[in-house]
């Protein structure tokens, strides 16, 4: 046997062509191989990926005694949906805040953010939708766009109308195995700094057992469900129902 640890990481990447974002990434990683895959994670950018990559690299560094790379890539930050309502809303360019998330909305189909219903600084005027392709960043005190021009008037856009009305495809979603498997509702929806899902968490039962679902183990949502794959989480559908 090798008097060395051997860590090991595995990339799936795919595009999505329905969504903005088309990128997916599921990467799965250990430090030591004989303790198996230690996290999984869906990213849907390029710098997402490598920050990743990175991290995981020092992490196998630190496992032996050594470390060379910054604390500050240890960590992705995500954000709860319903956490970003009143968020101000910033545009770099402008340099001036455009407004404040009145409404979160929610594209279950695309595993990511619709948008935000942005109400002006200007009480007077309409609101404003910012799409998802329109978002630079999601912070810890403010939601960044690049210019005032990714952001248009909400009372045009239909969809978006549509997805407000049915009260932002926010959470409530049944969770079903492809198979036919009730495992629950969502209860909350984890996205990403760009605003695409991190993770879904749902509960089910009178004592409301608990489960979070990431996005490669989603095969498919709309606004009434979302459809996971049978063998998601190695058996974790049986432990949320259960049986």
């Amino acid at each position: 046997m090798p008097l060395y640890r051997t860590g090991l990481l595995i990339i799936r990447a795919w595009v999505e062509k329905t969504s903005s974002k088309p990128l997916r990434a599921h990467i799965r990683t250990t430090t030591d191989v004989s303790k198996g895959f230690e996290s999984e994670l869906t990213v849907a950018d390029v710098a997402s990926a490598n920050a990743v990559v990175e991290t995981w690299l020092g992490n196998v560094l630190e496992k032996d005694g050594v470390s060379t790379i910054s604390h500050e890539t240890k960590s992705m930050t995500t954000w709860e949906v319903e956490d970003l309502t009143d968020l101000p809303v910033v545009s770099n360019t402008a340099a001036r805040e455009i407004g404040r998330v009145k409404e979160v909305l929610f594209d279950p189909g695309a595993n990511a953010l619709f948008g935000f219903v942005v109400s002006p600084a200007e009480r007077e005027l309409p609101l404003l939708l910012v799409p998802l392709e329109g978002i630079r960043s999601i912070g810890k005190d403010a939601i960044t766009i690049e210019s005032l021009t990714v952001a248009g008037p909400f009372e045009e856009n239909l969809q978006a109308q549509e997805i407000s009305a049915a009260g932002g495809y926010r959470e409530g979603m049944n969770v079903m195995t492809e198979s036919g498997q009730s495992v629950g509702k969502v209860d909350t929806v984890t996205v990403n700094e760009d605003g695409t899902v991190a993770s879904y968490h749902s509960s089910t039962g009178f004592f409301s057992t608990k489960h979070d679902i990431e996005t490669s183990e989603v095969k498919s949502g709309s606004k009434d469900m979302i459809i996971i794959f049978d063998g998601a989480r190695d058996g974790a559908v049986k432990t949320v129902t259960g049986n």
